[in-house]
């Protein structure tokens, strides 16, 4: 390789990880399990990011996407799995997505957690009397 020519693996010959491409590859994986807007040349679909391959082919996967509801058109039919080459797209776009430091430090609070921690982080309730079930009559052996 040429000096400063960046390797398969986004590394720059020398220099070590290319930052853009890191930046890149945290951006995507943010976006995975989230709603998306994809922008094609003549086309928008929407769905759940699934995947991006970031090596040699360059592909968006999308899960249950469909086309957006245009006017008074009707949303398209649901396509289970539709893999999108980066050269088609334009813009993929995502609302309300936190940053992945965001997301792992919520669940980061100190290890295995009962169910009763879990509720007070939530902010559900506190404490309460519990009551022993009382059933209407035998169900498990009437009509046996």
């Amino acid at each position: 390789m040429r000096a400063g020519a960046v390797s398969r693996r986004g590394e720059q010959q020398g220099s070590g990880p290319d930052v853009n491409r890191e930046r890149l590859t945290y951006c995507v994986l943010s976006l995975v399990g989230h709603r998306v807007t994809v922008k094609l040349r003549n086309n928008t679909y929407e769905g759940l990011f699934h995947s991006c391959a970031l090596e040699s082919d360059n592909a968006v996967t999308l899960r249950y996407a469909r086309q957006p509801p245009q006017g008074e058109a009707p949303s398209g039919e649901v396509i289970s799995t539709l893999i999108i080459p980066w050269k088609d797209i334009l813009q993929v776009s995502a609302a309300g997505v936190q940053p992945l430091q965001q997301e792992v430090s919520r669940f980061k609070r100190g290890g295995f957690q009962t169910d009763t921690e879990i509720s007070a982080a939530a902010g559900i309730g506190g404490s309460r009397e519990l009551v022993p079930w009382q059933g209407e009559g035998d169900i498990a052996h009437e009509g046996c």
